[in-house]
């Protein structure tokens, strides 16, 4: 437990960063369902439910990003680019090369996508409520 608060305290920025941008994505897309459904309770189940899933995808979607599931792409558009427009040559010779050097810089970066996978969660709870509410109501 020690060695995920220290982490979190050396990443500090970047996760408050991270959160502030989970509680604005989620609050915007929140409030546009609730809205646009004439601010009744339906529009707030809504709106908490599309703010779960894409708040839970951005998440994935980081967390793909952080394992190395984009990396075949990005090295294939940086060769591609730097053999049309670069004065010298890359300085990648080979894709073991480039990934290695990507896994040495993601080591040492926060894990952000925790924060929206937490938010999320935070999110699925509130769709619980709500339904719950719903469901009592109607």
């Amino acid at each position: 437990m020690k060695a995920i608060w220290a982490h979190i305290l050396k990443n500090k920025v970047s996760y408050i960063v991270s959160s502030i941008i989970a509680l604005a994505i989620g609050a915007a897309i929140f409030l546009t369902f609730f809205f646009v459904q004439d601010m009744e309770l339906i529009g707030a189940v809504n709106g908490v439910s599309v703010a779960f899933i894409a708040l839970m995808a951005i998440g994935a979607f980081i967390w793909l990003g952080k394992a190395g599931a984009y990396d075949t792409m990005s090295y294939g558009f940086k060769q591609m680019f730097s053999s049309f427009f670069a004065k010298e040559a890359n300085k990648y010779n080979d894709f073991a090369e480039y990934k290695n050097e990507k896994n040495q810089a993601r080591s040492g970066t926060g894990k952000i996508h925790f924060v929206f996978i937490f938010f999320s969660i935070l999110f699925g709870f509130a769709v619980i409520a709500l339904e719950i509410v719903y469901h009592s109501i109607y």
